[in-house]
């Protein structure tokens, strides 16, 4: 009786041990698979964003930065040329 018992009582720890083990499993996938499709629908809505609003904010940015690099560039490069000018003429 006693051998019979202890055969009943590990069957039942191992069968109760994968069901455990099964069961998380399926709910760490599940999870997984919610984690993957909360963010597929994050980059889709991300990017209807970029197209609509942000591209044209960049774009402004990027051609604003431009004209004041290149008004610097000016500023630095005018006086240059006026020195030059008056070196010029006075000889």
């Amino acid at each position: 009786m006693n051998k019979d018992f202890l055969i009943g009582f590990l069957v039942g720890t191992v069968l109760s041990l994968i069901l455990s083990l099964g069961g998380f499993y399926y709910y760490v996938v599940q999870e997984i698979q919610t984690a993957k499709t909360e963010a597929k629908e994050n980059v889709a809505l991300m990017k209807s964003i970029w197209k609509e609003e942000l591209k044209d904010q960049v774009t402004t940015l990027a051609t604003e930065k431009k004209e004041q690099l290149l008004n610097h560039l000016r500023e630095k490069i005018a006086p240059q040329k006026d020195s030059v000018t008056v070196d010029t003429i006075e000889k």
